[in-house]
């Protein structure tokens, strides 16, 4: 469960990172700087950082479509669980969000408003999620057990979701090391 909850919480640090211009938001894995040391010298980009930049872009796109998966899990959870009532019409209003969330994706550009706004409900939604699973006594106990079963839809949805971003970070580390190395040559 403690695991879960980081995560959506790390999601909406993500989202708040887009966002926010702080200093804890400035080590969050975000592309909010990826405007590169020679773009602004005004002087030719180096083809090294503008295909790391390219590539960050798609991993952020694969990043955020694996987060919308969560609809999928949430559904799963209303059959596995066999949840009925007041549980089950959350849950599946919370995989619809999803859903129309990911209708709308915006152009996958995190220096603009509309990509920081979006992320950033993204995350929030993330988080209402996860107070109400962690809320309900009816989803609460079967909840729990999956997350310590690693076969469960939960766990397998999390493991992807650390891939990505593990993926999605790794790259932004490697484009602000190319970019400041393009600074000081």
């Amino acid at each position: 469960m403690k695991h879960f909850f980081f995560k959506a919480i790390s999601l909406l640090l993500l989202g708040l990172s887009f966002g926010v211009n702080s200093s804890w938001a400035d080590s969050m894995p975000s592309m909010k700087d990826t405007i590169t040391c020679s773009e602004k010298t005004n002087t030719k980009s180096d083809p090294t950082i503008q295909s790391l930049k390219e590539k960050l872009q798609h991993q952020l796109e694969a990043y955020t479509v694996a987060r919308f998966k969560m609809s999928d899990v949430l559904r799963a959870m209303v059959v596995d669980y066999s949840l009925q009532g007041y549980s089950k019409k959350r849950l599946l209003s919370y995989a619809e969000h999803f859903e129309d969330m990911r209708k709308s994706i915006p152009n996958f550009n995190p220096n603009t408003a509309e990509y920081k706004n979006f992320d950033f409900r993204l995350g929030m939604s993330f988080a209402s999620t996860v107070i109400f699973l962690n809320s309900t006594a009816d989803v609460l106990e079967k909840f729990q057990a999956d997350q310590k079963n690693p076969e469960s839809n939960i766990n397998k949805y999390i493991v992807e979701i650390d891939k990505e971003e593990g993926k999605y970070t790794h790259l932004l580390n490697e484009f602000k090391k190319k970019d400041a190395e393009s600074c000081v040559s």
